[in-house]
């Protein structure tokens, strides 16, 4: 059902279409102020990513190990509750390990603002991926993310909902419609 909403945000437009016209690019940073939606944005962006299916079907073999975060091909970072300097590590160390079942590896980096003044771990990564990988970086504030990591990556953003788009997507999912008024009236345009 989150599909629905992300289908209609540049972000994913962008993304398909790159993947359409097989040009997808090395490195995209998805932004967006929903924070606590983050991670699920780059979840549905790596099944966009990765699915045989132009858009993706959410149904095959591919998609329900990514959904799981069990993708043997596509990583999701950090291991634990926060990125740490461990993480940028293995990064790097596992972007040189040929994919297993894919024709590429997908690295999905959440929250990449929480390596602070570490980002520069990643820089030679980024500025020369490895051949096949592609580094799915997502930051609830685009500032926070290095100068020098911003200029060689494709951004996207991903914006607050519309009061009218939560309400949408959220008759889908509640049956309380007061309840539900009340929620996205406070929600801010966050999905989370």
């Amino acid at each position: 059902l989150m599909r629905e909403l992300l289908k209609k945000t540049a972000a994913y437009k962008i993304i398909a279409s790159d993947k359409k016209e097989n040009t997808l690019s090395h490195a995209y940073l998805v932004t967006s102020a929903d924070e606590e939606t983050l991670s699920d944005y780059l979840t549905e962006l790596a099944k966009l990513i990765v699915c045989k299916e132009q858009e993706y079907c959410d149904d095959c073999r591919d998609c329900k190990l990514i959904t799981s975060h069990l993708h043997p091909d596509v990583i999701f970072y950090p291991k634990d509750k926060k990125l740490s300097v461990a993480d940028a590590d293995e990064i790097v160390e596992e972007s040189v390990v040929k994919p297993l079942e894919l024709d590429k590896k997908v690295f999905v980096i959440n929250k990449i603002e929480e390596l602070n003044q570490y980002q520069n771990k990643l820089l030679k990564t980024i500025e020369e991926p490895p051949k096949n990988v592609i580094l799915l970086i997502g930051a609830a504030r685009e500032a926070a993310v290095l100068p020098t990591i911003r200029s060689r990556v494709k951004t996207v953003n991903i914006p607050l909902f519309t009061k009218n788009e939560l309400l949408s997507y959220g008759k889908t999912v509640f049956d309380d419609k007061a309840r539900l008024e009340v929620a996205v009236s406070l929600s801010g345009g966050k999905v989370g």
